[in-house]
């Protein structure tokens, strides 16, 4: 799966368990951790092995197990809820089912009952000396976060819906533009509908197209002639509809300050959106989208140069679409009619483009016409014969379909590089209604692994599923074959929607920035209110993964940088060009690279923080205590503030980057240092990472990068591709590290998927990373450049790899930047 391009994530943590220095633990012949949570069979003793997380071991009867406690019993790993899900093996295992905590009292050890069965707290036994890399020393995983932070006053939105004008659509285009007035109230003044707030946008342009590109010049069915609307912005409104006339302009700018109010604008797009119901049927939302915004003269939205076809060396344009005949038809509009409507260069700032798609079917955005001709018209021995039209665009997808990451990819680059995490997208499409409901957006947000679980759900259900519906063949015409309907909305004909796998898939790639609705809900109330979440989220400040440890003067480890625009002509009034600009900016003398830009590196002030209170002055700080915090995802309430006078401005990209220990559960508990690994020190009871623990990267040999390996330390959940992490001295590398790259999810080839149940909270999720994902992100890497002053042996990056940052403020034996894939590098 393409994983998200906006927002690179590497940066300094440290963890003793799961994200810390770790060995083999010891193996002991005896049942002493009989119950014990585990990942993998390593980390059981004696003859048992790890089933549903649990040590224990198989067995034939309740005989078996009395080993294990005098309440175990066998039973089948499949009736354990949460563990091992449809993975669990085919014989019974010794286990203590439970149902409350009272069950698992006389456990021995200390027990807890988690997910159905009697679990153990306690660590399984450890001891100092275990098995020790080439070089001596514990292997040691780092993980970095270098978070490019979305500025926090982008204030300007660009809107984009793309309506299916088709004739199912008509009570559902009308029950979404009743919406209106509260989409355009919430963004321009911050307000959601239950009282929590976010920078709001103080300038919006709204506009819309049809899905309706027609079908290129093939002899296609009634409705469907030429170009249909062709991605133009609509500014003639359905004549049907009362009240509304044409306007010269193509999309509609309201600004906060506009003497018309919020009402008023919404009345003006719902005549721009009235676009009938006579549009083609096969649609096309996907390919009108990149239509109506891609532009003929392909000039790269950063530097303004135009783009130069590698083979031939001439200018042309990384984007052609479908055309006719005679070749008319392949340009886009968004620097024609459409011009002005997105808003990316340096005199008017950039903007966060907002996609929304409305439409009962699934995408049919095709790179041929070929299937579009009907079934009086075809030629003999045509291979579309027997091929009812609706279900034309499934049966010859992988041929006549334009892949789905050509949007991802196609939407993104209008963007500048640095600002492609403020493209989102949006779908309100026929995703049954029940997989959306309770749905926590801002929680999907923060949390790329209950992402996937929320997309893989709604993938795999029976009514996503892409069947021929029996009963419309029954009269054997085949221009009446349809698929099943994948939601019945008010029940009627007209309220059908089908599978829209191509469209969720988009919003899948898009990552944080995706969301998905159901256009079969019984009130579209409230059904924009995960776009609009999405947007707040880029109109906002920057919300953390990780909470942060605080030091002694109300500080945490971390900077922050603002990168400066070049100076030059056409910048808003007041972007600053040079450090000295404003008093709070300290110029940057480090390693890091040059902005490709030509621009200045500046160090924006932290402000402490004391009992809530924040020191006066003109910087940043770390707010985990304030209101606002409510915009974050509930599990992780924190994020970077700016202080009044020092929000980034527009056209400055913002870098924060932290370094600092976080103990995720701890690397074992202990009563003394004599308890933990060797380099692990025991404090507060957890055995944790000593100093000069990490301190073991060296150069490596540069033969052996790109070699596969398996870290010997897993976070519980599994890796979270907004970090890179470091394992040093890992065997499988000879003595080099190895490198895991913005993966999400547990790497290893038997990982078991973890759905914990909503009433467990002791239950710890886990998300299983793709095998496709683990071979291009998991691999032997090697130190090519470390900080100043550090004194390090360093390497030589092979071809296809690239010297990049990935530890920039760990220790001096890990610190710096590492070979990295080209093909993954986001930053």
């Amino acid at each position: 799966m393409t994983k998200r391009i906006a927002m690179a994530a590497l940066a300094g943590f440290l963890s003793a368990s799961g994200l810390g220095c770790t060995e083999t633990r010891q193996q002991v012949e005896s049942n002493t951790n009989w119950l014990v949570v585990c990942d993998s069979d390593r980390d059981c003793a004696g003859d048992s092995s790890c089933y549903c997380g649990a040590c224990t071991k198989m067995c034939e009867a309740d005989g078996e197990c009395r080993e294990v406690a005098e309440q175990a019993e066998c039973v089948l790993a499949s009736d354990l809820p949460g563990r091992c899900g449809a993975d669990a093996p085919a014989d019974p295992v010794c286990a203590v089912p439970c149902e409350s905590e009272d069950a698992c009292e006389d456990v021995a050890g200390e027990s807890s009952c988690r997910s159905g069965q009697c679990i153990r707290e306690m660590s399984v036994a450890r001891e100092g000396n275990g098995d020790l890399d080439p070089e001596g020393g514990p292997a040691c995983l780092s993980s970095g976060l270098v978070a490019e932070i979305a500025v926090h006053n982008v204030d300007k939105v660009d809107m984009l819906f793309v309506v299916d004008n088709a004739p199912s659509m008509a009570s559902k285009t009308e029950a979404l533009q009743r919406e209106f007035p509260a989409l355009v109230r919430t963004l321009t003044t911050g307000i959601r509908a239950d009282g929590t707030t976010f920078a709001p946008a103080k300038d919006l342009h709204l506009a819309v197209v049809s899905a309706d590109l027609g079908t290129a010049g093939a002899e296609s069915y009634p409705g469907c002639e030429g170009f249909g609307d062709d991605g133009v912005m609509n500014n003639i409104p359905d004549p049907a509809l009362e009240g509304c006339e044409p306007v010269p302009d193509r999309f509609l700018s309201y600004a906060m300050d506009d003497s018309e109010g919020p009402e008023d604008a919404a009345d003006e797009f719902v005549c721009r959106s009235a676009l009938g119901n006579e549009g083609c049927g096969f649609r096309q939302p996907l390919e009108a989208a990149l239509k109506a915004l891609w532009p003929q003269l392909d000039i790269d939205p950063g530097t303004g140069v135009q783009w130069v076809d590698p083979i031939t060396n001439t200018p042309g344009n990384r984007i052609e679409f479908l055309g006719d005949e005679a070749g008319t038809g392949t340009s886009g509009h968004g620097d024609g009619v459409n011009a002005g409507f997105l808003r990316h260069n340096a005199a008017e700032g950039v903007s966060v483009l907002s996609v929304v798609l409305v439409t009962d079917r699934d995408d049919c955005s095709s790179r041929t016409n070929d299937h579009f001709v009907s079934a009086d018209a075809l030629p003999p021995g045509s291979p579309y014969e027997g091929q009812g039209r609706n279900l034309r665009c499934l049966l010859n997808e992988e041929t006549n379909l334009y892949p789905v990451d050509r949007y991802v990819l196609g939407l993104r680059a209008l963007r500048p590089q640095a600002y492609q995490n403020l493209v989102t997208f949006s779908a309100v499409v026929g995703v049954p209604a029940d997989l959306i409901d309770g749905v926590d957006w801002t929680e999907l947000h923060a949390d790329s692994q209950a992402r996937e679980r929320f997309y893989s759900t709604v993938l795999r259900d029976a009514r996503m599923q892409e069947s021929i519906d029996p009963a419309t063949q029954a009269d054997q015409d085949i221009e009446t074959d349809d698929l099943l309907p994948s939601c019945q909305g008010d029940g009627t004909p007209q309220g059908r929607a089908y599978p829209p796998r191509r469209i969720v898939e988009v919003a899948r790639q898009f990552g944080p920035n995706g969301s998905v609705a159901s256009i079969c809900q019984e009130s579209f109330e409230g059904v924009l209110d995960p776009t609009i979440e999405i947007i707040s989220k880029q109109l906002g400040a920057v919300c953390l993964p990780h909470e942060l440890t605080w030091l002694d003067d109300g500080l945490v480890d971390c900077v922050v940088h603002w990168e400066l625009p070049a100076p030059q002509s056409g910048l808003p009034v007041g972007t600053p060009t040079s450090c000295d600009d404003l008093p709070f900016l300290s110029e940057v003398s480090d390693d890091q690279p040059s902005l490709a830009g030509g621009g200045a590196r500046c160090r924006l002030e932290q402000l402490p923080v004391r009992n809530g209170d924040v020191a006066a002055g003109s910087g940043w700080f770390y707010d985990d205590f304030s209101e606002e915090l409510r915009g974050c995802n509930p599990d992780t309430p924190q994020r970077i503030a700016f202080s009044s006078d020092a929000h980034p401005p527009s056209g400055v990209t913002v870098l924060l980057e932290c370094g600092q220990q976080v103990i995720e559960g701890g690397g074992g508990s202990c009563d003394g240092d004599d308890d933990c690994l060797r380099g692990e020190q025991c404090v507060d009871g957890l055995c944790r990472p000593g100093p000069g623990t990490c301190d073991q990267a060296g150069g490596g040999n540069p033969d052996r990068v790109g070699e596969a390996c398996m870290p010997e330390s897993v976070p519980e959940s599994g890796f979270d591709d907004r970090e890179a992490y470091l394992e040093t001295n890992n065997p499988q590398c000879g003595g080099n590290a190895c490198l895991v790259y913005q993966l999400s999810g547990d790497p290893r080839p038997d990982c078991v998927e973890i759905v914990c149940p909503p009433d467990d909270p002791a239950c710890t999720p886990r998300f299983c990373a793709t095998q496709e994902e683990v071979r291009e992100r998991l691999y032997c890497s090697c130190r090519c450049d470390v900080p100043e002053g550090v004194d390090a042996e360093l390497c030589g990056c092979p071809e296809d790899f690239s010297c990049v940052p990935v530890l920039r403020r760990g220790g001096p034996g890990v610190a710096g930047s590492y070979c990295v894939r080209t093909g993954t590098i986001s930053r």
